[in-house]
């Protein structure tokens, strides 16, 4: 299984930075804590502890945003919140400010749908993002799992993401010079402005829920078993959803090419009856007909329970011979095996519009 970075910010909106704990597949190491390691050599203790929040001047906060978002021209947010920020007396190195944030919604005329205010940019707490800080550096070290990054001019929100403390989202700063972040920010004396504007066709897949419980195949050869074959679109805008009826024993699944003239670099994953990823998969043996470059997918499930109806999705990595590219589902130790949606548009059109607005007051 290879990975997809496509982006430096892509990246960093979901590292956690200095101090932070790790808990997923999506954060790595962290950087050093701000702490006085100073021993002194002389027999004189140095019992001066360094208490140096690096926030240098308190602040205090009161502002408001706004959230509106759409999905196919349907309004799914729309709501305002007030934000109260209180001096934040935590570690946030070269930080010219930083507050605690507090926020009450005050205006909500969003769908049902509207299950994510994307937190790190509202500062709204919601779910399992809670325990905001406002913070505010001239000059950031990024650590990852590359190296360092050293950012400029970043405007971040820090908070509490299931339940675990050190989390930051970058909502904008400059790297080497050059802007990066989906966000805009501005200062101007102690008046604060930030925001998020975004539209475009999003690359969510249909039937992809990971839930934190999918594993990755071990598979190392293809299956056999029942097969058929159908079409998907090489760019990864349409996506196969078959079912079928887990037996009493294994379950293995095989999708391969069929065609030197419609190979692509096909990838699945497995749904159980919750719709949470139960496991997903990409390169785990030589295609018949490869394409340009990578491999197929194959997995062979032991614990699924007998009687309940599984989703296999197929979907293109792209490494394609053609727009419209072929492959052969074969699945072995289960029954009814039927393509229940074909050609399902992945993407959507969505639009994003955040706009926040607050004065910082000395403390």
């Amino acid at each position: 299984m290879r990975l997809s970075i496509t982006t430096l910010s892509s990246l960093l909106l979901i590292l956690p930075l200095l101090g932070c704990p790790t808990t997923d597949e999506k954060v790595d190491d962290t950087g050093p804590a701000d702490a006085d390691t100073d021993t002194d050599s002389d027999t004189d203790a140095d019992t001066d502890a360094d208490t140096d929040t690096d926030v240098t001047t308190p602040y205090s906060f009161a502002g408001n945003v706004s959230v509106s978002t759409t999905r196919n021209g349907d309004v799914v947010c729309d709501l305002e919140a007030t934000l109260t920020g209180t001096p934040y007396t935590g570690d946030c190195e070269g930080c010219d400010f930083a507050v605690a944030i507090a926020s009450e919604v005050t205006r909500d005329d969003g769908s049902a749908d509207c299950t994510s205010t994307y937190s790190t940019y509202s500062f709204i707490e919601e779910g399992d993002y809670t325990d905001f800080v406002m913070a505010h550096a001239d000059e950031y070290v990024v650590y990852g799992y590359y190296g360092a990054y050293y950012l400029n001019d970043v405007f971040m929100s820090r908070y509490s993401y299931y339940g675990y403390d050190g989390y930051y989202g970058l909502v904008s700063y400059t790297y080497a010079g050059t802007p990066y972040g989906s966000g805009t920010f501005a200062r101007t004396g102690d008046d604060v402005t930030w925001g998020l504007s975004s539209s475009g066709v999003s690359t969510y897949l249909y039937g992809y829920e990971y839930c934190y419980t999918a594993g990755e195949s071990a598979a190392t050869t293809s299956f056999g078993g029942e097969s058929a074959t159908s079409s998907i679109a090489c760019d990864a805008s349409t996506t196969d959803i078959w079912t079928f009826v887990a037996g009493n024993g294994a379950v293995s699944v095989t999708v391969d090419t069929v065609s030197a003239e419609t190979a692509f670099d096909p990838w699945m994953w497995i749904n159980g009856s919750d719709e949470c990823a139960v496991l997903l998969t990409d390169d785990n043996f030589d295609c018949t007909f490869p394409p340009p470059t990578y491999m197929c997918p194959s997995a062979e499930l032991e614990d699924l329970t007998a009687g309940d109806t599984y989703e296999i999705v197929v979907a293109s990595y792209g490494d394609c011979t053609a727009e419209l590219v072929e492959y052969q589902l074969s699945v072995a130790g289960a029954s009814d095996v039927q393509l229940a949606m074909d050609d399902v548009v992945a993407g959507y059109e969505y639009s994003v519009e955040i706009v926040g607005t607050g004065t910082l007051t000395a403390e």
